[in-house]
């Protein structure tokens, strides 16, 4: 077996080859095979990388005949990455060999080259001759064509190999052929003889034409003219007669190839002969032979174009004077409008006139075809592609420069003729058409956004102005063309937003004017119109709407009502709206056989003729009756489904898909069927209202799915009952119309009552399970699931599938059988396929085990379907299969292998595609795409491995062989499910992956139109960016980042790539913060070129991967410079901006970017991030300032919050290279500058209101502290305080004035909230004093008086909406801002907590007149500006006036969660309220108003909610106002005599002290009941959080009445000592509280009170306490825990400051304390405790006072001591006997002078007996001792020693002599600069 190592070349082909995972240099054939059954027999290739591989025809054959294709295909894909891979050198080498080798494969006989293998053997050919030389060229096509034209083929092989032959032809010449032009003429002579040859086969057909196309195309203007008219003539008649699709496709685009690269036929004649033929494909049923057709008549009109063309007064030909060609072959004719070419005699010798058509020509001649009554509704949506084609290739600069003319065209030539406006659903899907050519393909993909204004420009001016008539000579515009020119003006506001702005006063006039219209539609669009321009240019209302008061529609209305009603009763309560007979109702709407609006006269005619035959196609608007729920596999999803029940389908992609899809179904939406979406609805999606006839048939659908499943068995019974009668009545077999609508309904109904039982939707489920409604159930979709219309066999199984789901087992067990049994039974292929897809749709829905029990025989059963060769059944197993693999996850993986080769054998034969013999199986292949489905089941299996892939050699070979088969294929959905793979191949086994290669493959599908691919390769940049987007940028092709930003110029509102932009730059930008500013700021300076048209055009695609520069992204090419200018046209396009929502991702982009910055500096400290900020500030501010004065507010909007970003980041930071001034000092001039705009007159209040906040920002950063200097900045602020202080109509803020009431509101609360954030900034930047202090009396009144009117607008909205009752005689402003409480009450929010901020920071610094202003005494005159402070707290009673408005605003803003929609502050403002919460409940402000019982309870209960689910920054602000609280509580406050009755104060003073303890239970373990664990990790805030609520609980107990002291004494050494035992605890948080509880104990010794009866309750509580510390520390000796030691040594602190922190009672004659100074004793002996305890030690002996107990404690331990400190026998690592004889000496330092002389007389000779003892090592330190004693009492010193013996008295004075000695040696050495030891020494000697 071959190495499974991925050491692959990084180079790589155009095209991604995932990477085989054995041996990757070598080619796929050479690794073993590719299924279990062939794995023996893999074919072996030289190993060398240059060597040609070589088919083993023995090995080969002796495969099996069912293996010998996928072994082919192995070694053939193999072979095509080999020649892929080869460089030109390379190619030239072995071309012979290679040649040699593909010949063989081509001419083999069994197995005979099917599809898979003549396309790669063509690709092989094409890249030998297009890379290495072309000797061998002209043999090759002389072999091919020998081939070709051989002898007359007498079996199967021989007409493979034929078909292969032809295949590489046209490859060859695509590649090669500017090289072997003078075998054009015998190749297609043999390709079009061999073209009448296979008229029994459609296949090769279609194959001989894509031959043709790709001669044409390679060789041009050189193509033999009578050969160039023969194949011309070919296809005409085939694409006007041949029934196969793909021959009618494939002879379109040969067509076009020829109009486009010879000019042969740019002739009257041609052109006619053309159109003639063309019309017929037109009417294909399949969708891509009417876009093939489309496109061939626009390349045909646009090569005849010409700008010189006059019209010839009959609307088709345009005959300018003639230019003559020469008839002589040498001399080029003198057309200018035709590429310089060779032209030779035209056949017969008469030359036709030639074409030259104008633009008005082209849209007349589209008009005649489009609005003949003879055109079928399939012709006139190929025109309409036709049309999106065509101005596509006219170009940019052409459309925009006759974008009226296309309107008028449009309008007048095809909505304004009889034909179509007199029958009602033509009206309407022409409507559509053309909305989609004028706004999507015109409007959004052709147009830039200068086009777009120009646009919109003209037609307000040239159509909305018109009406009504001012001019004679401009007509009056017709109601079908106001229809769609407000629509096209709706869709271009969408697009342009706020750069609307240019026409905004235009557009309202006439907008005004239209609205007068007569017209009902007319007055709805206009309606719609006014709301988009409302929301893109926020001025006006939108005008009231009244309803046509018809009865459908009122019908209509009520049903939706009751489905209404439904929804929202709350569950079980809603029997009452079901007493009625509405379930009756709802069937009689939509199975009723009779009930139903009468169809159009030739919709009945032909169903009385017997001629129906489908109900899609009957086109009449109410469809007999049938749902507009339906549109093919598309069903609308019900109210309140969920999106993840939806199942997924092929969306409209492009206008051509959108045009398309229109002939779905039989009736058209509008929006004049329902107005009322324009304010309840999402019309903006695409949802159009369907005539009111066909939405009453929706909403009894609806109505009966929601009420079915809550209607009790009985009547559902019934009902289902009256169905089957329904759908069973005699008329409906004289009525097939009507009875296939009857059926669309029941099963449009069944399916969405299932969505409601398995709870899909968010209704109420009810049930369904009753065993009578099962039969009936089950009866009735049997049925749908057998019916041969496929949309309703999609409706039968997704409800099978539901059924199984609710029934459980048993059913699903019956079923199962059901349609297997129907499967073997039944032979009719739609039978078949409906069973498929039902076992497939049932996997998804049971579950995984149920579905395991039945997966082996459902894929029995499906696998032997796949093989059927019947199309419709074997595409619709695939799907089926696909289904099931997905549901079954793993449970799939043993089946795998089995799939896998079964997809891979289907995808090698020859009758699973579109290139068949049979014309019917082409054309049913066509519309099935059976590859496409086998692409998308092999994504399945790889998702089923998922990373198992990496282990699954044989199926991973097999399926990257598949997978770079898949990606050359031309089928869109086919290139879709490739990219799929890729993207999960890329995610599960990245190591096998050639990156580099799909990182380019990506890149390409950036450029291509189809929205879905475009997505996926989006996606899959997204998801390989997220790994690591420098690797990407890396394999990417040169202009990769440019290439993305145009995209989004394309489809600026795309989230995928704003979600790639902006994840790449959140991961990338603190590591490149100077690339991105570089990024950003070419993005801002990137143009787009305008599309010229036809120069730009290119050649025809090639090969099987997508040809992603067609023309269809041509136009998108040109803006990225892909395309390039001919030699002779040198000439460039204009050039404009991106569109402004690009440039206004980018800029947002770039404040985001400072949002992250100053999130990393704010965790860090400091970031390189924000040096490359500041490096390049200049730019920054440039880039803002650019975006501020921009014509777009909302770009205006971003400019300044970045500049507010920067000032917020640089305002205090200083000058690099003057340090004495402000960095941002310099952009002064600038940013002023960026800020004139948003005060000028053409500005918005969004826009003045974020540069008022800039302009506060600017002042209180610091940049500039002189008044003086602040200019222009702090001139707009004052004058625009001094305009809203006058409370006026007309206030204005610089130029911009005349704003309306809300307007008003919005401005004024920011220059409130700028004014704010000065005087909160002021209690740090005190130059702001200064700045304030003329002001501060104004605005306190204000900010005052703009929270009373939110207080009433928040909570007493009736009252505040009568404040000033709207009248008929008030303004409009007036009653629109009484009406739109919602809109100024987001205006206070945002404002609010800056208000209360600015008062609260006043209330702190004491303000008289602030607190004026909160009782209602100040006004804004006589408040003064007084700033002095008042003498103490105001202590009070009653609060100020202004405290519950303030209070109460707190207050909601932290009840409600911020998740909420009605929050009134979001959760990053949380700690911020409180902070504000605190200050307002300063007892100068609430008095004693928050300790009323209902209002302390409430606070109490919110923050009681706010400690358990809110951080430790939360937790931290709540302790700080419980401590707070308690300390400004009425009871804290009286003296012992005034305590009298304190119950109700008891209780808040625990409640408050319970917060707090709350705080701690969340933080420290073991605190809590049940001891459930803590809330959150301990970490340095945590730390701090405990030692905050500890201080503030003692707090609290130096407050507390005496009277429940004591209890909360007693609660707070719980928690010390639970503190204490907690093994947890005792690193960092024991530590840490042990000042605190010094702290406590000195509070408890202070609030003692004497008792007679014994001891006090302190000393109780102390005793208590010490024991409980006592038995910890006894239990922590064991050392039975790791942190035991630290636990040791914290409880002998802890006991030690019970005894020294307070007034000590507690005697050394309590046998209690004396256990705990035996024990402090006893670990003076341990070394692991031993300085702890010396420590203790020496707190217990010397303190400044002592009382009787410490005397008794000092008595107790001095003995005991000093016989520690002579114990010279043990050891004493840690110095202990050096402490304590310090300690002793300390002692006696502190005594009675009647005692010194004792103390000395024991303790002089204990030293001199240690030094005795220990030697001449001590003698320093007993040197010192002694005279530290000496130094105490002399002469009590002399009288000791006096009294000692002469020997003792010798040694005393060798110990002081020798000390001293020492110190003085030490010292010396110290000072003459020894090394550092002896002052180390001198350190350890004396500093313990």
């Amino acid at each position: 077996m071959a190495s499974t190592d991925d050491n692959g070349p990084a180079s790589s082909p155009p095209q991604s080859q995932p990477q085989s995972p054995a041996r990757p240099n070598q080619p796929t054939a050479s690794i073993a095979t590719t299924t279990a059954t062939a794995a023996a027999s893999g074919t072996a290739a030289d190993e060398s990388t240059t060597a040609t591989p070589e088919l083993d025809l023995s090995k080969l054959k002796a495969q099996p005949s069912e293996q010998q294709d996928l072994y082919l295909l192995t070694f053939v894909s193999g072979l095509a990455k080999h020649v892929l891979e080869l460089d030109a050198d390379d190619c030239t080498a072995q071309q012979f060999y290679l040649k040699k080798e593909i010949f063989q494969i081509l001419n083999l006989s069994t197995p005979s080259p099917s599809r898979v293998i003549r396309s790669n053997l063509g690709r092989c050919l094409a890249h030998i001759f297009g890379k290495g030389d072309r000797k061998l060229l002209f043999e090759t096509v002389n072999d091919l064509v020998g081939i070709i034209s051989g002898g007359k083929s007498k079996s199967e092989a021989e007409l493979r190999t034929k078909h292969a032959a032809v295949t590489c032809l046209g490859e060859v010449f695509a590649a090669a052929g500017d090289s072997a032009v003078g075998l054009h003429q015998l190749s297609c002579s043999t390709l079009l003889k061999f073209l009448k040859a296979a008229s029994s086969h459609a296949g090769i057909r279609a194959a001989i034409f894509t031959a043709l196309e790709r001669i044409t195309g390679m060789v041009q203007t050189a193509l033999d003219e009578y050969i160039a008219r023969d194949i011309w003539k070919q296809g005409r008649n085939h694409a006007s007669s041949d029934k196969g699709a793909l021959v009618v496709a494939s002879a379109c685009r040969c067509l076009k190839a020829l109009a486009r690269h010879t000019g042969y036929f740019r002739n009257s004649n041609d052109f006619d002969k053309l159109e003639s033929a063309l019309l017929k494909a037109f009417d294909s049923p399949v969708g891509q032979v009417r876009h093939a057709a489309a496109d061939c008549f626009a390349e045909a009109m646009v090569q005849g174009y010409s700008e010189l063309a006059t019209t010839d007064g009959k609307g088709k030909k345009t005959k300018p004077k003639l230019k003559r060609a020469s008839t002589h072959p040498g001399i080029p004719a003198d057309d200018e409008e035709l590429p310089a070419r060779t032209n030779s005699p035209a056949p017969g010798g008469k030359r036709s006139s030639d074409l030259a058509l104008s633009l008005t020509d082209m849209l007349k001649q589209l008009a005649a075809h489009f609005v003949k009554s003879s055109s079928s509704n399939r012709t006139r949506a190929a025109l309409g592609v036709c049309y999106c084609q065509l101005f596509r290739r006219l170009g940019e600069k052409l459309i925009e420069a006759n974008y009226l003319r296309i309107v008028e065209s449009l309008t007048t030539d095809i909505l304004g003729q009889p034909a179509i406006y007199n029958h009602r659903y033509r009206l309407l899907i022409s409507r559509k058409m053309i909305d989609t050519i004028i706004q999507d393909v015109i409007g959004r993909r052709i147009l830039g956004e200068s086009g777009q204004i120009s646009a919109a420009k003209q037609l307000i001016n040239d159509v909305l102005k018109n009406y009504p008539q001012a001019m004679a000579e401009k007509p009056e515009p017709s109601k079908h063309t106001l229809i769609t020119v407000l629509s096209a003006v709706s869709s271009l506001m969408t697009s342009l937003g706020p750069a609307s702005n240019s026409f905004a006063e235009t557009c309202r006039d006439g907008l005004l004017q239209v609205l007068q219209h007569p017209s009902y539609s007319v007055q709805v669009y206009a309606s719609h119109c006014m709301k988009v321009y409302v929301v893109a240019c926020p001025q006006q209302l939108l005008p009231c709407l009244s309803l046509q008061d018809l009865d459908l529609m009122v019908q209509r209305r009520v049903l939706q009502c009751y489905i209404k009603l439904i929804n929202l009763s709350p569950a079980g309560s809603s029997e009452a709206l079901l007493q009625s007979n509405l379930l009756t109702l709802a069937i009689a709407l939509f199975a009723d056989p009779e009930n139903y609006a009468p169809s159009s006269l030739s919709a009945s005619i032909a169903n009385a003729a017997g001629n129906f035959e489908s109900i899609w196609d009957v086109g009449d608007n109410t469809g007999f009756g049938i749902t507009g729920l339906v549109s093919g596999f598309n069903v609308r999803k019900l109210p309140g489904q969920q999106q993840s029940s939806v199942e997924a389908v092929t969306d409209n992609e492009t206008p051509e898909s959108a045009i398309d899809a229109l002939l779905r179904s039989p009736v058209c939406g509008s929006l004049e069927h329902d107005a009322s979406v324009l304010y309840i609805g999402d019309y903006g999606a695409g949802l159009t209202p369907h005539p009111p006839a066909t939405e009453v048939i929706d909403a009894a659908i609806q109505l009966f799915a929601f009420a079915f499943p809550l209607t009790p068995a009985k009547v559902q019974e019934s009902i289902l009952e009256q169905i089957r009668t329904f759908a069973s009545a005699g008329p409906l077999q004289r009525d097939p119309g009507r009875k296939a609508a009857i059926n669309v309904n029941t099963a449009t109904a069944i399916l969405s009552t299932m969505r409601v039982a398995m709870k899909e939707t968010t209704s109420t489920s009810g049930s369904v399970e009753n065993m009578a409604v099962e039969r009936l159930l089950q009866d009735i979709v049997r049925d749908f699931v057998l019916d041969p219309d496929q949309y309703v066999r999609s409706l039968g199984y997704a409800a099978v599938a539901r059924l199984c789901n609710v029934y459980g087992n048993a059913f699903t067990n019956q079923e199962v059988k059901f349609l297997v049994d129907t499967i073997v039974s039944n032979r009719e292929p739609s039978a078949r396929a409906g069973c498929a897809m039902a076992l497939g749709s049932i996997q998804t829905k049971v579950g995984g085990m149920a579905a395991g029990y039945h997966l082996k025989t459902i894929l029995g059963i499906l696998m032997s379907l796949c093989n059927d060769p019947h199309s419709t059944v074997h595409y619709w197993a695939l799907e089926a299969l696909s289904l099931a693999s997905d549901a079954a996850g793993l449970s799939f993986a043993g089946y795998v292998p089995s799939s896998l080769g079964m997809l891979a054998q289907l995808y090698v034969s020859e009758t699973h595609h579109c290139e068949v013999s049979t014309v019917v199986t082409m054309n049913m292949e066509m519309e099935l795409p059976t590859t496409a489905a086998i692409a998308k089941g092999v994504d399945s299996l790889i998702n089923v491995l998922g990373p198992d892939l990496q282990d699954s050699l044989k199926s991973r070979e097999l399926i990257f062989v598949l997978v770079g088969q898949f990606q050359r294929e031309s089928d869109l959905l086919v290139q879709k499910a490739a990219l799929g793979c890729l993207e999960h191949l890329s995610l599960y086994a990245p190591g096998y992956m050639q990156f580099g290669e799909y990182v380019r493959l990506l890149q390409k599908y950036l450029h291509y139109e189809n929205v879905t691919l475009r997505d996926i390769a989006v996606d899959g940049l997204y998801n390989i960016m997220k790994r690591e987007p420098r690797d990407v940028l890396r394999e990417a092709n040169d202009g990769f980042e440019e290439q993305i930003w145009r995209v989004l110029d394309t489809e600026p509102s795309h989230d995928g790539i704003r979600n790639l932009i902006r994840n790449w730059m959140l991961q990338t930008c603190l590591a490149e913060t100077e690339d991105w500013l570089q990024r950003f700021q070419s993005v801002l300076k990137m143009t787009r070129a305008k599309s010229q048209g036809r120069e730009e055009a290119v050649g025809s695609g090639k090969g099987g991967m997508p040809d992603l520069d067609d023309e269809e992204v041509a136009g998108f090419a040109a803006a990225s410079g892909d395309v390039k200018q001919d030699k002779d046209n040198p000439a460039t396009s204009e050039v404009e901006p991106l569109r402004w929502q690009v440039t206004t991702f980018a800029v947002s982009c770039i404040h985001a970017m400072f949002v992250l910055v100053a999130k990393d500096v704010m965790a860090n400290g400091e970031s390189q991030a924000q040096a490359a900020l500041q490096a390049r500030v200049a730019d920054v501010v440039r880039m803002a300032f650019s975006a501020s004065t921009s014509s777009v507010s909302e770009l205006r909007v971003w400019g300044l919050k970045i500049i507010g970003a920067v000032l917020r980041m640089f305002g205090k930071a200083p000058d690099p290279d003057f340090e004495e001034a402000m960095l941002l000092e310099q952009y002064q001039a600038q940013i002023s500058s960026a800020l004139t705009p948003a005060f000028a007159a053409d500005s918005s209040p969004e826009l003045a209101s974020e540069a008022v906040n800039i302009c506060a920002s600017f002042i209180s950063t610091g940049i500039v502290t002189d008044i003086d200097r602040m200019g222009r900045i702090l001139k707009t602020l004052v004058n625009a305080l001094e305009s809203f202080a006058k409370d006026g109509e007309n206030a204005c803020i610089g130029d911009l004035k005349g704003l309306s009431s809300n307007a008003q509101v919005m401005v004024k609360l920011s220059v409130f909230s700028a004014w704010a954030e000065l005087q909160v900034a002021s209690t740090e930047q005190k130059y702001l004093l200064d700045v304030l202090k003329p002001h501060v009396g104004t605005l306190t009144p204000l900010w005052l008086e703009a929270l009373r009117e939110f207080a009433q607008l928040r909570f007493e909205p009736d009252i505040s909406m009568t404040l000033g009752p709207p009248s008929l005689s008030g303004s409009l402003d007036t009653i629109y801002a009484a009406l739109n409480r919602e809109t100024l009450l987001r205006f206070y929010q945002d404002a609010w907590l800056k208000l209360v901020d600015a008062i609260a920071s006043l209330i702190e610094q004491d303000s008289n007149f602030v607190f004026d202003a909160l009782d209602g005494k100040g006004t804004i005159e006589s408040a003064g500006n007084d700033q002095g402070k008042r003498p103490g707290i105001n202590y009070r009673d009653e609060p100020v006036a202004f405290f519950f408005v303030l209070f109460g605003l707190a207050f909601e803003a932290l009840a409600v969660r911020p998740s909420h929609g009605y929050s009134l502050a979001t959760q990053e403002q949380t700690l911020a309220i409180l902070q504000a919460l605190k200050k307002i409940l300063h007892p100068s402000v609430s008095g004693h108003a928050i300790y009323r019982p209902d209002v302390f309870a409430e606070t109490m209960d919110l923050l009681d909610r706010l400690v358990l689910t809110e951080g430790l920054d939360v937790q931290g602000a709540i302790v700080e106002i419980s401590s707070a609280l308690c300390v400004a509580h009425p009871s804290a406050r009286r003296h012992g005599s005034e305590e009298g009755d304190l119950s109700e104060d008891i209780d808040q003073l625990f409640e408050l002290t319970r917060i707090i303890v709350l705080t701690l239970t969340g933080l420290l373990p073991n605190l809590s009941e049940g001891n459930q664990p803590v809330r959150h990790q301990m970490n340095e805030e945590a730390i701090l959080l405990v030692r905050s609520s500890l201080d503030a609980l003692v707090n609290a107990a130096e407050v507390f009445p005496s009277i429940i002291k004591t209890d909360l004494h007693a609660c707070i050494i719980h928690i010390f000592a639970t503190t204490l035992a907690t093994s947890g605890c005792q690193e960092m948080i024991v530590p840490q509280s042990l000042p605190t509880l010094k702290r406590f104990v000195r509070s408890m010794s202070a609030s003692r009170k004497p008792s007679d009866e014994g001891p006090s309750q302190t000393d109780v509580q102390l005793q208590g306490c010490l024991r409980r510390f006592l038995s910890i520390y006894l239990n922590a000796q064991k050392r039975e825990a790791h942190n035991s030691l630290l636990c040791v040594r914290n409880c002998l602190l802890a006991s030690t400051i019970l005894f020294t922190s307070g007034e000590n009672h507690m005697p050394a004659t309590d046998p209690l304390v004396a256990r705990y100074l035996d024990e402090v004793l006893d670990c003076l002996t341990d070394r692991m405790t031993a300085k702890i305890a010396a420590n203790c030690i020496r707190s217990l002996l010397v303190q400044p006072t002592r009382t009787a107990a410490d005397e008794s404690i000092a008595r107790y331990l001095f003995p005991r001591l000093i016989a520690f400190v002579t114990d010279a026998e043990s050891e004493d690592p840690e110095r202990a006997r050096s402490l304590v004889s310090t300690s002793l000496c300390q002692f006696v330092t502190t005594v009675d002078k009647s005692r010194v002389s004792p103390a000395m007389a024991l303790l002089i000779p204990t030293l001199l007996a240690r030094t005795t003892i220990e030697g001449e090592g001590l003698y320093s330190e007993t040197s010192s001792r002694l005279l530290e004693l000496a130094a105490t009492d002399q002469e009590v010193f002399r009288a000791v020693v006096g009294g000692m013996s002469a020997g003792q008295r010798s040694f005393l004075e060798e110990v002081i002599r020798s000390g001293q000695l020492a110190s003085r040696t030490t010292v010396r050495e110290a000072s003459d600069g020894d090394s550092g030891q002896p002052s180390i020494a001198l350190k350890m000697d004396f500093g313990n």
